[in-house]
């Protein structure tokens, strides 16, 4: 509505200032967003210590990609995806 007033004739400004805005508040929470899920998953990773068979790499790296997805990603991790990541 305020590019289009007939008194800005035309002007985008307005508009191309609230967009950078918005990708701005956006990129701010992404960041924070990681940032939160990086403490989470470095506490998560210092957890399994005490899980069964925690001494063995292959096993450290399972509890390292599930706690990925859990947190990182939308739907989890497929068995196929999980058996791919530990090899």
């Amino acid at each position: 509505m305020i590019c289009n007033d007939p008194h800005n004739l035309g002007e985008v400004t307005p508009f191309l200032v609230m967009m950078l805005d918005m990708i701005e508040k956006a990129a701010v929470e992404l960041k924070d967003s990681l940032q939160r899920k990086l403490t989470s998953w470095g506490r998560y990773v210092r957890s399994t210590k005490g899980l069964r068979d925690s001494n063995l790499e292959q096993m450290n790296r399972l509890y390292s990609v599930l706690i990925q997805a859990a947190l990182f990603g939308e739907q989890g991790i497929s068995t196929k995806e999980d058996r791919k990541s530990v090899v």
